[in-house]
């Protein structure tokens, strides 16, 4: 297929699932955000900018709506108007087909359980792990390509040396210029991950500087400011897309947080000061109640269900109960 046709395709399929009341949350939310954004394009059309939006929803229910008795719903026609929106997106509102002149940053975010796959407006691609979100400012790719993460994401960064790509979290700024890696920094974790899986990044933190190449990966602690810098299978660190929990020197509030991102449970956890412990163990599509009871065995948790909660004590507090 030609590639200048290619956004045209994705922005009809895209309106298509939004009127059948099938388009996700995200893709929603990237439909709604055009249409916020017509209110500084919208002069060529006569009528006020409310107007415009019911006639373009008129024009595309036309093709996905049943016909009424003697009426028939020409294709070309039905799309007439979703040929409006997409010469708007080519004036520059859409964020992802061309740079959007929106004032407003575009927010994607993901729930318990869930991941998302988007792509950029530069062509790259980025991959949400559960309960994470990623902040995309409007300026996105005229002077740099800056996102804001909070959780966990896996991007494959398309090459722009005039451009570099920059991922910034609460406590360092990862730098690249044409990339595969992860980033794993959740609110609440004690340690930062950046892994490499392909070329080279520069990871920044207060009064330091690091860069990493493939099969790299930086550790970082925010709270006492110490970092390690180690060779690794840094492949591994997205196996979390193939629903793989990989609890990798995770303390027992750390592996608690991590099993109320992926699954519908809410966790009450009673433990003490002294549990610092970190476990190293991997589970692939296990079920949250097995994986409980292979943490039962290994670190002595006793587990409660209550009220629609999970009541988990560490052995130490249960001990100290006694």
């Amino acid at each position: 297929m030609d590639k200048k046709h290619q956004p045209d395709s994705r922005v009809k399929l895209l309106l298509q699932r939004y009127l059948r009341r099938e388009a996700t949350p995200e893709e929603k939310a990237v439909v709604d955000h055009w249409f916020n954004s017509l209110e500084d394009n919208t002069t060529s059309f006569s009528g006020d900018r409310e107007s415009l939006r019911k006639s373009i929803l008129a024009g595309i229910t036309a093709r996905t709506a049943p016909a009424e008795k003697g009426i028939r719903v020409s294709y070309r026609q039905a799309f007439r108007y979703a040929a409006m929106l997409i010469i708007l997106i080519g004036t520059g509102i859409g964020m992802f087909v061309k740079y959007g002149r929106s004032k407003a940053p575009l927010e994607l975010h993901t729930g318990r359980g869930e991941t998302l796959t988007s792509q950029l407006p530069d062509g790259s691609t980025v991959t949400l792990n559960a309960m994470s979100s990623l902040v995309i400012p409007a300026d996105f790719a005229r002077s740099e390509r800056k996102v804001l993460l909070s959780g966990e994401a896996f991007f494959d960064v398309t090459a722009d040396p005039a451009h570099p790509f920059r991922v910034s979290d609460s406590s360092m700024t990862t730098t690249v210029l044409g990339t595969s890696f992860n980033i794993r920094a959740y609110a609440g974790e004690s340690t930062r991950k950046v892994a490499v899986v392909s070329g080279r990044v520069k990871v920044e933190t207060p009064g330091n500087s690091f860069t990493l190449q493939h099969h790299e990966i930086l550790q970082y602690q925010p709270l006492s400011g110490k970092a390690w810098q180690s060779h690794a299978d840094t492949a591994g660190m997205r196996d979390w897309q193939d629903a793989v929990l990989d609890f990798d020197h995770f303390t027992i509030a750390e592996m608690m947080a991590a099993l109320e991102r992926h699954y519908p449970v809410h966790i009450v956890l009673h433990s003490r000061p002294a549990d610092t412990t970190v476990y190293n163990i991997r589970f692939h599509k296990e079920s949250v109640e097995n994986i409980l009871g292979v943490l039962k065995g290994l670190t002595g948790i006793t587990v409660h269900p209550l009220n629609g909660q999970l009541i988990i004590d560490t052995k130490t507090y249960a001990q100290q109960m006694k």
